[in-house]
């Protein structure tokens, strides 16, 4: 059960702080409105099965999901934490 539940904090994540662009290629609001929704929507149909798989008892493959969609989330850190110092500092100016 911790398991999911830290999964599905990680999803809130991703999907919370998805799309992140590159100053070398904007993304437009459409474009980040269909990325937020994909991501949401893969991540929500991921952390399911992962569910799904660990209340039927395979509990490797349950694992092996969380940990990916946790990977995933865990690598936006770098690129959020970036953004929130960017924002602090023009605020501060």
């Amino acid at each position: 059960m911790k398991l999911a539940i830290i999964t599905a904090i990680a999803g809130i994540g991703l999907g919370y702080f998805s799309p992140i662009d590159h100053e070398n290629k904007r993304l437009s609001n459409e474009e980040k409105k269909l990325y937020k929704k994909v991501t949401v929507i893969l991540t929500s149909m991921s952390w399911g099965a992962a569910l799904l798989l660990q209340l039927l008892g395979q509990e490797m493959y349950a694992v092996c999901i969380s940990i990916g969609i946790m990977m995933t989330a865990v690598l936006q850190w770098p690129v959020v934490f970036d953004e929130v110092i960017e924002n602090t500092q023009n605020d501060q100016n």
